[in-house]
């Protein structure tokens, strides 16, 4: 992912992929941050070789001066009534490989990020916690995103239309994809993709 202004969209399906895969894929992502790693997570749970190994490209890249820090959903906030399962991250082992890690208090207000930020110019974010079973046994998307500055000539506001437009082509496609019989149409998954752009145009 060192391709300036890329957008890339991945799904997972429940038993599509394996956990070492994913687990790998950010891996290497990680290791390509020279400057800054900031994440925002709300369940981590990744025992084992596949941990081990995002564990130690957060070493390394500590390693080289790279500054990270973390921000999850403290754990010990359990809700009276529960909505959904609370978290079982470990702090501790975060802390472990050295990253500045802070506790987001999530008591009437869900703390549910899930992304990281590298040098401040990549983007790995989508709808899956940082779990094996996430990773596994669940449907979920991941997208990466790497781009370039903002032009300062262009409003900022026409630059997150541009890209909400292009990411939201990027679901329509799969969902023509996943969902009509044969793989949907060309002329759908064509219009899809291409709408953003042509309203752009337009």
């Amino acid at each position: 992912m060192t391709t300036p202004d890329r957008l890339d969209l991945r799904t997972l399906d429940e038993g599509g992929q394996r956990a070492e895969d994913v687990g790998g894929d950010i891996a290497a992502w990680i290791a390509d941050a020279h400057r800054t790693l900031d994440l925002a997570l709300y369940d981590v749970r990744v025992p084992g070789p596949v941990g081990e190994a995002i564990a130690a490209a957060i070493e390394t890249a500590r390693g080289r001066g790279v500054r990270i820090r973390i921000a999850i959903h403290d754990p010990e906030d359990r809700p009276d009534r529960p909505t959904t399962t609370p978290p079982q991250t470990r702090p501790d082992l975060l802390a472990a490989t050295g990253a500045d890690v802070r506790l987001i208090d999530g008591r009437g207000d869900l703390m549910h990020h899930k992304f990281a930020v590298r040098d401040g110019a990549a983007l790995w974010c989508g709808s899956t916690n940082w779990t094996l079973d996430s990773w596994t046994r669940e449907e979920n998307v991941i997208v990466t995103v790497v781009s370039q500055p903002v032009d300062p000539a262009r409003d900022l506001t026409e630059y997150v239309s541009s890209l909400k437009g292009r990411i939201m082509a990027l679901a329509l496609a799969h969902d023509q994809v996943v969902r009509n019989d044969g793989g949907g149409a060309l002329r759908d998954l064509l219009e899809s993709e291409l709408r953003p752009y042509q309203d752009a145009a337009s």
